[in-house]
């Protein structure tokens, strides 16, 4: 059934003292992830509290929240997004991890003005989890970032692709990834 009883009173708020807006919303396990430019956040149902939601904010640090809800992807148990400095996951119990800190000249480099348009998806044939972006102010993303989660070994490709896809093809799940058209 329906938790919120009073819509007036039962509800959420994520402002925070620095103005961020919400960037990224995904269920992941039993909670909700929360993503803002500073800031993450957990949610989950409390059945029985008399409160509907218990929210618990993580550290993740000064711009390492997602840059946009289609930069983040569930790979391994874990969530990763992509932040304005680094390659950040977190896994079933909210523990945050930085993958890429050793490239974030790279990250950081990247167009502040197309960030939000990042998009993210995992390759579960080769272990890779991808970020299609744009280095420049172009609207096509000429560039993959893909992360190996196991060793955290980053690598930059010059492929484009603006969409990115979970598919079964032949039984496999497989990564499809979209061009730009038009």
């Amino acid at each position: 059934g329906n938790l919120i009883t009073d819509a007036t009173t039962q509800f959420e708020t994520f402002e925070t003292d620095d103005g961020d807006d919400v960037n990224a919303i995904k269920r992941f396990g039993s909670v909700c992830f929360l993503g803002l430019n500073n800031h993450v956040f957990l949610f989950a149902i409390t059945p029985l509290a008399s409160r509907p939601f218990a929210v618990r904010e993580l550290s993740v640090g000064k711009h390492r929240g997602p840059v946009s809800h289609s930069a983040v992807v569930e790979a391994n148990q874990r969530l990763f997004w992509l932040s304005q400095t680094d390659i950040m996951s977190m896994g079933l119990y909210g523990e945050v991890k930085a993958h890429a800190t050793h490239a974030r000249p790279l990250i950081a480099g990247l167009s502040d003005s197309r960030r939000e348009f990042a998009v993210a998806g995992y390759d579960s044939v080769n272990d890779l989890v991808m970020f299609g972006v744009s280095d420049g102010s172009d609207t096509q993303h000429k560039t993959i970032i893909a992360l190996n989660p196991t060793n955290d070994a980053v690598y930059p490709w010059t492929i484009q692709a603006n969409a990115m896809a979970q598919r079964l093809v032949s039984g496999d799940n497989r990564l499809l990834l979209g061009g730009y058209a038009g």
